[in-house]
């Protein structure tokens, strides 16, 4: 049923280009502390026929009326302390620290029962192999930012390899402008691990939410009225709480100098007991599409990842464009 519906409206294609930074803040209040910034890049599409790839097959899809998205995506998450002016290591404060992974994923709606499932398959690397350090001095050079200078004591190299699972169900509506959906997420990995729980409350002029990924930013497909049910613009809020078994961006090993001999080193191992179990934050914003083009900003207000933490503010800016 699902190929027959994707045969009937044609293949659709769709990028996403997207960056997380705290410099990004509706109550003009930048910081450059904690989580710092993430890029990622999507592309993502729909496809008629079976699923050939194990990965596409093992995951979870959303019964026979489903419409399924797949993506490929690449990324880069960055941590850094509160002060970048700072030579030696804050054992209290965030470590430098830097992922770049790789993403495989399957997005699945189904629009006749209102429940989805999506799945990720993550592969990359933690520390100076992410290019952490180049990023950031790259970008506070073209800006004329302080310089940061603690990078030399960064967490090290890890392979990271996650798995993140997650289930979505609508639970009311109002009519054809107002959704409310629960949601949970099952990580597991060398990456991150963890389970949340959250609502999801969007509000305006949209697309309904379970008629698959693309088509919740973009809708290329031709009206049978002009321009009626092209535009979209709706807003998002998501008060979610995790709780955290571990996090490889926190926590690991790095190389500090020695308080007694400054001319020495001594690893340090920074242990998962630092790391705050309990995590509450909300996301919100809005999303504004017309036909292919699409652009969602949303803040995000997390309570401290550390036990000897702080609360965070950033800012999500993502762009996307859906073609066939």
């Amino acid at each position: 049923m699902a190929a027959n519906r994707l045969s009937a409206q044609g293949t659709e294609k769709m990028l996403r280009l997207y960056e997380d930074n705290d410099g990004l803040n509706i109550r003009f209040l930048p910081t450059d502390q904690a989580y710092t910034n993430g890029f990622r890049l999507d592309f993502f599409y729909t496809k008629t026929g079976r699923d050939h790839f194990f990965l596409d097959r093992l995951a979870p899809k959303a019964g026979n009326s489903s419409i399924n998205a797949y993506g490929w995506s690449a990324a880069q998450l960055m941590f850094t302390p509160d002060s970048l002016t700072e030579y030696n290591y804050r054992p209290n404060d965030y470590a430098y620290s830097t992922a770049l992974f790789a993403i495989h994923s399957i997005y699945s709606y189904n629009p006749v029962k209102k429940y989805a499932f999506q799945s990720e398959l993550i592969l990359g690397v933690r520390g100076p192999a992410a290019g952490g350090e180049a990023t950031q001095r790259f970008i506070h050079h073209l800006f004329k930012f302080e310089r940061p200078h603690g990078w030399s004591h960064q967490l090290e190299n890890k392979l990271l390899v996650n798995i993140n699972v997650r289930f979505e169900k609508q639970l009311l509506q109002w009519g054809s402008h107002v959704e409310l959906s629960g949601g949970t997420q099952v990580s597991a990995g060398t990456m991150m691990s963890g389970v949340s729980l959250y609502p999801l409350l969007r509000i305006g002029k949209m697309q309904p939410y379970y008629n698959g990924y693309i088509r919740q930013y973009t809708n290329t497909q031709r009206p049978k009225i002009p321009h009626h049910g092209i535009l979209q613009a709706y807003l998002i809020f998501r008060p979610e709480i995790q709780w955290v078994v571990n996090n490889a961006l926190l926590n690991g090993q790095l190389h500090a100098e020695d308080p007694v001999n400054e001319y020495k080193t001594v690893m340090i191992d920074r242990s998962n007991a630092t790391i705050q179990k309990l995590v509450y934050s909300l996301n919100y914003g809005g999303v504004v599409s017309f036909g292919a083009f699409g652009i969602a900003y949303t803040q995000n207000t997390a309570t401290a990842l550390l036990k000897h933490g702080y609360s965070h503010e950033y800012g999500n800016i993502s762009l996307y464009f859906a073609f066939h």
